[in-house]
């Protein structure tokens, strides 16, 4: 007889999410512990499982009890915030062997696609300072195709193709973005609108350093229409400097630019914003110089 569902029985949809990410099939994880039929019915939160099993079972897939009861936006917040410090840090040496190691562990196993997502995430911002892309041309394939599967988009797909768009084709980028903006359009009670504004105007960056100004126009106007800047400062600057950057690359005036800058060098507050909207712009006039 199948039980109510409960928090108990919902461990068990946890647990299987987190075995078949680091690529573990239930034979493996049911191993001297359990069968692997009663594990498939623990996952479908058909039975529950006495907690000593619990422990057992996740020592199988190489997880602690306290890993396993952190909320998965608590583990991606943390995992964000320390790649953007070295970011912000300019500390390239440890991103790069931060983003090898998890490659290398990907490589042993390929089925471990979250493994693959945490490195993109930080090779992307390597890119970003060093110009040096950590990915083979085969991983940043899989990347978009697996982003290419999505047919309804959540926060954390929208957080991950934010962070991810310097290592695709820029072509890729821009179908990507107009995929969200479907599928979203309809539901934007069910998103944070701030992620999908946030992931468009990355976008419009990585399609204006690709030259690609038409469809980084685009991409803009979709941003706009998401009624999110009039309560948004951070998003109506962003929403500016990248308005500034399209007026560049195509008259190669930077008055809109420098204006924006004028007024954040005035708001310490937005010290590392500034920052980090002169070191783009520097990069963009280098791209257009050529």
């Amino acid at each position: 007889m199948v039980t109510s569902m409960n928090k108990y029985n919902n461990f068990g949809l946890k647990y299987k999410t987190a075995r078949k990410e680091k690529g573990i099939s239930q034979e493996e994880a049911s191993k001297n512990v359990t069968s692997r039929a009663r594990l498939s019915r623990w996952e479908r939160g058909e039975v529950t499982m006495p907690f000593e099993l619990v422990l057992q079972l996740l020592k199988n897939i190489n997880m602690s009890y306290a890993d396993f009861m952190r909320d998965d936006s608590e583990k991606e917040s943390h995992f964000l915030a320390r790649v953007q410090d070295l970011y912000i840090d300019n500390k390239t040496a440890e991103l790069k062997e931060w983003a090898k190691d998890l490659l290398a562990q990907y490589h042993q196993n390929t089925n471990h696609r979250e493994i693959l997502k945490k490195a993109a995430i930080i090779a992307n911002f390597y890119l970003d300072l060093t110009n040096e892309n950590l990915l083979a041309i085969s991983d940043a394939r899989e990347i978009e195709l697996q982003l290419e599967k999505i047919e309804t988009w959540y926060d954390n797909d929208i957080i991950y193709f934010g962070n991810v768009q310097l290592l695709l084709n820029p072509i890729s980028v821009y179908h990507l973005s107009r995929n969200i903006n479907s599928s979203i359009y309809d539901r934007k009670n069910e998103v944070n609108i701030e992620y999908v504004f946030n992931a468009l105007i990355n976008a419009a960056c990585v399609l204006i350093k690709s030259k690609l100004v038409r469809q980084a126009q685009e991409v803009v106007k979709i941003s706009r229409k998401l009624e999110l800047l009039g309560y948004h400062l951070l998003e109506s600057y962003r929403l500016k400097y990248v308005e500034g950057l399209l007026a560049y690359a195509q008259t190669k005036e930077d008055k809109k630019l420098q204006t924006l800058f004028s007024k954040l060098a005035v708001l310490p507050s937005f010290d590392q914003l500034l920052s980090d909207f002169k070191f783009g712009f520097s990069q963009i006039k280098e791209i257009y110089a050529i």
